[in-house]
């Protein structure tokens, strides 16, 4: 004989097999479960319990795991989490940041900045500490003391980040070779100026964590021959660059800055057409940045032409026309908006650089900073979104966040 089944009627807080809650009474709807944390912070007494058991064990300073202050305690981590903030809400304890306060200014700034300028396309603020004297008028040789004092630092934070994306270029080169698949290199940008040469100089004269040939290193532009020597040249500094990290090179075999009229044939030639469309499928871009016509003394910013007087009425002109930025030898006014000159670069523009501030995937660094001339230069660059990334000193950025 078959034996009979039975069915149990669910008992309090069981689910039928439909899925129905049955806390409720017969003929009734169901009835939600109360949650577990209700009134869970109205215990004064058992919020200074997990307040100590967590902060204080056994009278000492502590920061011990949630799970096990828990257990000991014999409820949830939800509800030991809901006793903990409502204990912080109510004053039972506070939290005291000990960092040094230099760290904590460099942290607040970077938010602020990346606050202010986010919307323009900025995603990474990287900020080092500098001396209020970055704010005067110094004389030319104590400003250069000081510039290459805070651009050393700059290139000293941002080589681990380099270091960072040649690793992963190197891992990726690994495994489409694995797959069988042909891959372009990963390609960095480099414009010229002294800035970019310090950040040279620190990643070729120290140990890199990988070199490889899955990068490619290229100028910005093409051979300027005004800078007061060739190592400031940005297919030097690529050069260099690329050497640090075994990786390979190449150049804009022309020079950077024709006359507007005579633009157009000196960017015929094929090697001159590869060279300008590598740097503008590049993956990053880092460049410093200028005040239009400033001073060639040591430290000072670059001239528009070879020829001091014809240098001088060129920035006369510029600067009627409210040119006041230089970026890879582009002139912007204050408002972002490109200014004529006599000249043509050869080279990735602000345009270049603002499409690739909006394209997937791609930075654009601006390492610029330990000068107070380069105060409203950075500030149009950032206004007129053509950075991904800064890289620059807290001085700099306190006159960006309108502190100064």
């Amino acid at each position: 004989m078959a034996s009979e089944r039975t069915t149990k009627t669910p008992g309090p807080g069981k689910v039928e097999a439909s899925g129905a809650s049955v806390n409720s009474t017969p003929g009734e709807p169901p009835r939600r479960r109360s949650a577990p944390n209700r009134g869970v912070t109205a215990d004064r007494e058992r919020k200074e319990e997990a307040v100590i058991a967590m902060y204080r064990h056994r009278g000492k300073s502590s920061f011990r795991a949630l799970r096990i202050v828990a257990k000991e305690m014999g409820i949830s981590i939800q509800q030991l989490t809901s006793l903990l903030q409502s204990a912080f809400c109510d004053g039972m304890f506070t939290i005291d940041v000990n960092l040094e306060a230099e760290r904590i200014e460099i942290a607040h700034l970077e938010q602020d900045v990346k606050a202010r300028y986010g919307d323009k396309g900025l995603r990474t603020v990287t900020l080092v500490h500098a001396d209020p004297l970055l704010r005067e008028d110094l004389p030319p040789a104590e400003r250069l003391r000081v510039r290459l004092e805070v651009t050393g630092a700059m290139a000293r934070l941002l080589a681990p980040h380099l270091d960072a994306l040649v690793e992963n270029a190197a891992k990726e080169a690994r495994a489409a070779e694995r797959a069988g698949r042909q891959t372009e290199p990963f390609r960095i940008g480099v414009g010229p100026g002294r800035t970019l040469r310090v950040l040279a100089d620190h990643v070729l004269h120290t140990p890199r964590s990988v070199r490889t040939s899955a990068v490619e290193i290229v100028p910005t532009l093409g051979y300027v021959g005004t800078l007061g020597g060739n190592d400031l040249e940005a297919n030097m500094i690529a050069q260099d660059i690329a050497e640090a990290f075994g990786g390979l090179s190449d150049q804009i075999p022309c020079v950077a800055l024709p006359r507007a009229e005579e633009a157009s044939i000196v960017q015929q030639p094929h090697r001159v057409k590869e060279g300008l469309q590598k740097c503008r499928t590049c993956h990053v871009v880092i460049t410093g940045i200028g005040a239009v016509g400033a001073v060639a003394d040591n430290g000072g910013d670059l001239p528009l032409s070879k020829d001091p007087a014809e240098s001088a009425k060129v920035s006369e002109a510029v600067h009627r026309n409210g040119g006041c930025v230089q970026i890879g030898y582009s002139v912007l006014d204050a408002a972002g908006k490109s200014v004529p000159t006599p000249y043509k670069t050869v080279g990735l523009g602000p345009e270049d650089l603002r499409d690739m501030v909006h394209a997937e995937g791609r930075e654009v660094i601006l390492i610029a900073g330990g000068d107070r001339r380069r105060f409203l230069p950075i500030k149009v660059a950032l206004s007129a979104g053509l950075v991904t990334w800064l890289v620059s000193d807290t001085i700099t950025a306190k006159f960006l966040v309108d502190e100064l």
